[in-house]
């Protein structure tokens, strides 16, 4: 019954990426558990790996400036702060880089996942994640913590999840 559920759901979003407007094609984010934030000032929902044998349970960082910081294991490492959600500035803020250079992988509105790696190199890239959430005239800005490489499949997985963070209603 599940299969059939997702194939209507893929169908009625237009069946592949790119389809009606507005709409998002659902994406695995792999075994998760939903962390809420609202107990560190952050009217958020978020998915992380789930606990299991292998995958410790989640660390939570409150930051000096009011950010939340959110680490499993090795391979997920997500800060969340308020702030502009300005887009433009952010990839300035990239590119004004003189020493590495960023190679966007996905480039849209609110979110981008970008390689990063010294300028004329063929050094094997990081992988880096920016992605804007808006409730109303509040933007939350949720990025990869950029003192960890990430290859780009982890990197993939943590973009994903921060596009999927769900806003908590108002109670």
């Amino acid at each position: 019954m599940l299969p059939l559920a997702l194939l209507l759901t893929q169908c009625t979003n237009g069946g592949e990426e790119g389809g009606d407007e507005g709409t998002e094609t659902a994406v695995d984010l792999g075994n998760v558990d939903e962390l809420d934030l609202n107990e560190y000032g952050y009217p958020l929902v978020i998915s992380v790996p789930a606990k299991t044998n292998t995958t410790p349970a989640p660390i939570v960082d409150i930051l000096d400036w009011d950010a939340v910081e959110i680490r499993v294991g090795t391979n997920f490492a997500v800060q969340i702060s308020g702030g502009d959600g300005d887009m433009t500035q952010a990839k300035e803020d990239i590119n004004i880089d003189d020493v590495y250079a960023a190679t966007y992988v996905i480039d849209e509105p609110d979110a981008i996942l970008y390689g990063w790696a010294i300028r004329d190199t063929e050094m094997e890239p990081e992988y880096r994640f920016y992605v804007i959430k808006r409730d109303g005239a509040t933007a939350y800005e949720i990025r990869s913590i950029v003192d960890e490489p990430f290859s780009e499949e982890a990197a993939t997985r943590m973009f994903n999840i921060a596009k999927a963070i769900k806003i908590q209603p108002a109670s």
